[in-house]
């Protein structure tokens, strides 16, 4: 079974309506898949900012906070393919205070290549300018402060500018470090730095026969012997896949996530034993969150709900302290199901607000 037969059986398994909301984050861990989005379920899938209906052209995210004061101010914008290629950043005025165009974003371990950007940093602006030979697959970006060159990057590239040599340079031309890359299915196989006194590390991800992350392992060498493969090699995940769901570690923190297809559920244990079992819906949203902890002996809950579009409207705890809000978030939507207007109250007092403006294709 490849790759794309095994995400369509998935898709029809999971779906509970035809239309989806597709996942639209700056960047994604591993391209959207199932370990990313249960991994990353608590920031990601219940308070993502973008997650949306349909396809999007752009959309403005202002976080307003309980005074009235815009806590950020972003616009982002996106190709037909849901690729960001670029970002505003405005003041609480609305002022730009940074513009970037990038040829290529962000990819996990990787490295975001620029078109064009400025951005105001302690009442200095910086400037990034770029110059592309498309034949050869060569990009040379330069960053200006105050008028003053700061650093020159020279970018090899492949395919969808995908960055395979980056060298950086100081203001004298002088060789700083660099970056080489390696890829499979699409996704960075290999991430590594060599400095100029010889020191290098980075990392190297293994995939299965579908594409699917199953392990990381750091190399890390002070003696710049990289490429003769006298390397130390440092596992940092790994996961065991299965027909009925997978088996995450990471073995730096030493946590263990597994996930039962069947059952939809998540059970996450720590290394002090705190263990999590998490109950999904059908649409992999979480609906019952429950700890219990090994040093305490207690057990705690969290439970969430969500509307008719699949949007969250609370989340309350079991056994609240004061360490603890129970929240809720009122929603406004637009005519293709997409929310534009958010209100999070806590403990039953207004805390934020999250407006979306959004342009369609």
């Amino acid at each position: 079974m490849n790759l794309k037969i095994f995400l369509l059986v998935f898709f029809f398994l999971n779906c509970s309506t035809i239309e989806k909301k597709t996942n639209y984050r700056d960047f994604v861990l591993y391209d959207n898949l199932l370990l990313d989005q249960l991994l990353a379920m608590e920031s990601e899938t219940i308070y993502s900012t973008h997650h949306f209906y349909r396809n999007i052209k752009s959309v403005h995210i202002k976080r307003i906070n309980y005074e009235g004061v815009i806590e950020s101010s972003l616009k982002y914008f996106y190709d037909e393919n849901h690729k960001l290629y670029r970002l505003i950043n405005f003041d609480e005025n609305n002022n730009i205070t940074g513009d970037r165009t990038y040829y290529n974003h962000l990819k996990y371990g990787g490295e975001q290549i620029l078109k064009n950007c400025f951005f105001l940093k302690n009442s200095d602006t910086i400037w990034t300018s770029s110059q592309i030979d498309t034949l050869n697959k060569y990009i040379v970006t330069k960053t200006k402060s105050k008028n003053e060159l700061q650093s020159i990057d020279s970018i090899y590239y492949e395919s969808f500018f995908d960055p395979i040599l980056i060298k950086k340079f100081d203001s004298n031309m002088s060789l700083t470090h660099q970056y080489e890359f390696t890829y499979e299915y699409d996704k960075i196989k290999s991430s590594s730095i060599f400095f100029a006194n010889g020191n290098c590390w980075g990392s190297i991800n293994y995939y299965d026969s579908l594409g699917r992350f199953i392990c990381l392992y750091n190399l890390d060498n002070d003696n710049g012997l990289y490429k003769s493969n006298e390397m130390d090699k440092n596992s940092v995940y790994t996961v065991h896949w299965s027909p009925n769901g997978f088996v995450f570690y990471d073995n730096i923190s030493n946590e263990k996530d597994s996930f039962n297809i069947m059952t939809s559920v998540i059970t996450r244990t720590l290394e002090d034993g705190t263990k999590y079992t998490t109950f999904l819906n059908e649409d992999l949203l979480p609906i019952e969150v429950n700890r219990y902890s090994n040093i305490e002996n207690e057990t705690s809950s969290v439970y969430y709900k969500y509307n008719e579009y699949g949007d969250i409207i609370s989340k309350k705890h079991s056994n609240l302290d004061s360490s603890y809000d129970n929240e809720t978030l009122e929603y406004e939507y637009d005519g293709k199901r997409n929310w534009v207007k958010r209100r999070l109250f806590k403990n039953k007092e207004y805390f934020q607000t999250t407006e979306r403006s959004i342009e369609y294709y």
